[in-house]
């Protein structure tokens, strides 16, 4: 089959520029700003300040699985127009959301006193602030839900621009006020009011921005109904999985050791989950091309995107997740001081070592996804979920928050290599051999040269300027030779859309 459809390598090439400019100004931010927040706040006061976000996660459960239907459904009819069958769809969508946001806040606002002064280890003298911060968290849910709704239509039609802004703003807002409001003198309390207000202020203007799909005047379809909610509830379980996987150690260190072990945990998993997110820049460019791909049947290109997506991923993946490893110490010491250095290092290290399996996944899920399998995540997240749960309450009270990084170790070893061998044989007719050879052989090499040059002199390392040199030579080293060792065909598709970009820049 010829698809007449725009070429999918520039278009990918464009969402990763998009997601790694966001992301980027997201990470770059928070590295200024934690050291600030976590001196203010001090650690108590910032375990409290990343349970806000753990929180609103938490309540996020309550829309059973819609997230991904939404961005699945708005990929696969891209383009229909106003006659397109998604407006009535989306508008019962948002309205379902945002009652169950309703109630799920109201659930959050009973609780508050509960989990600040029982289930939590909370000292007396800090949890009436933490039940004013559960009460703000509690009165957000609604805005929360409608700013993710306005995020999720945005993504799944690929305007990636204002995607990326508006999760960029989202990620910036409550840091920037945080920070606004510590220098004026005020305290935890006005943070989390800010939380409120500044998701109320995105939620508006994301509904703004997806007024047209959401208004789009559409025929009704009862079988369109059907298979979103087929489709809603089959993705619900692999996000409950997902809560209890990367949010649960939070709360099982919460329950079971002092609260400022929440703000030593907080900084090394959420320095992890940035890189995350700014290694994940392919696979948010190629999901919704993916499940473009399979509606219109082309098999043969949706295995080549996902192919040169991984190899792509990798090549951001590897080299950043190499130097994090290995500049960790100096990193840590410099950027927030010697307690936290010694108290994070090794659970950030055991992270990033956790991530590069967890990374590993993203593509997969995102091809079973667009050609409508999404319990096969809920059954990785469920296995994954099965042993961390067996894990963390042996390991986390014996090692601490080292233990909790531990057995999310273990979790991902041992389930995704399971998990890639089923949809690459079920759903991509890929082979191991296959998939290593045009997939992962030219950035695992590279990765290889830089671990050894990394590991054996990162203790010469001093400085904040020691470290920008050496890792911005060593992110130099790896990309100048991934580029020499890819297919001509990719070099050519690179230097094109390289070449397009300049020459935009210089017409603007």
């Amino acid at each position: 089959m010829t698809s007449k459809a725009p070429p999918v390598g520039p278009r990918v090439l464009e969402g990763v520029q998009w997601n790694l400019l966001g992301q980027g100004a997201v990470l770059a931010a928070n590295l200024l700003i934690t050291p600030y927040l976590v001196a203010r706040l001090g650690s108590d006061g910032y375990g409290l300040y990343t349970l806000m976000w753990t929180l609103a996660g938490y309540l996020m459960v309550l829309n059973f699985g819609t997230v991904v239907a939404v961005q699945k459904f708005c990929a696969q009819h891209l383009g229909c127009g106003p006659g397109g069958p998604l407006g009535g769809l989306l508008r019962r969508t948002l309205a379902f959301e945002l009652a169950m946001a309703l109630i799920g806040g109201a659930l959050l606002w009973s609780a508050r006193a509960w989990i600040s002064g029982s289930f939590l280890k909370i000292s007396p003298e800090l949890a009436p602030k933490a039940s004013s911060v559960f009460a703000f968290v509690a009165a957000s849910a609604a805005p929360y839900f409608a700013l993710q709704f306005a995020l999720n239509v945005l993504y799944g039609t690929q305007r990636f621009k204002a995607w990326n802004l508006l999760t960029t703003l989202q990620s910036l807002a409550v840091s920037l006020c945080a920070l606004a409001l510590l220098s004026l003198g005020h305290g935890i309390r006005a943070v989390a009011a800010s939380f409120l207000f500044s998701h109320a202020a995105l939620a508006a203007a994301g509904l703004w921005l997806v007024r047209d799909t959401l208004l789009q005047k559409s025929r009704p379809d009862p079988r369109e109904n059907r298979e979103f909610i087929r489709f809603s509830g089959k993705s619900l379980a692999s996000y409950l999985m997902w809560i209890v996987t990367f949010q649960g150690d939070r709360v099982f260190i919460g329950s079971l050791l002092p609260l400022s072990q929440i703000g030593f945990y907080a900084v090394s998993s959420t320095l992890a989950q940035k890189f995350n997110m700014l290694c994940g820049a392919v696979t948010a460019a190629a999901f919704p091309l993916l499940t473009e791909l399979h509606g219109r049947g082309e098999e043969e290109r949706l295995r080549r995107l996902y192919l040169k997506g991984t190899e792509l991923s990798l090549f951001l993946i590897l080299p950043i997740s190499v130097l994090s490893f290995a500049l960790a110490p100096q990193f840590m010491t410099l950027w927030l001081g010697a307690d936290f250095s010694a108290a994070s290092t090794w659970p950030f290290r055991l992270l990033v070592l956790a991530n590069l399996a967890y990374l590993a996944t993203y593509l997969p899920n995102s091809a079973a996804i667009g050609r409508g399998f999404p319990e096969l995540s809920a059954y990785l997240m469920g296995a994954k979920a099965l042993v961390v749960l067996l894990l963390w309450p042996l390991v986390i009270p014996r090692w601490g928050i080292l233990g909790a990084a531990a057995g999310l170790l273990a979790a991902e070893w041992l389930v995704v290599p399971v998990f890639l061998t089923f949809v690459h044989r079920r759903h991509l007719g890929l082979t191991w051999a296959e998939f290593l050879d045009q997939g992962c052989r030219r950035p695992f090499l590279s990765a290889l040269v830089l671990a050894a040059v990394s590991l054996a002199f990162h203790g010469q390392v001093q400085g904040w300027a020691g470290l920008l040199c050496f890792g911005g030579a060593g992110l130099a080293l790896y990309w100048g030779a991934g580029y020499a060792v890819m297919e001509e065909n990719d070099r050519r598709i690179l230097r094109d859309w390289s070449r397009a970009k300049l020459s935009r820049g210089r017409s603007a």
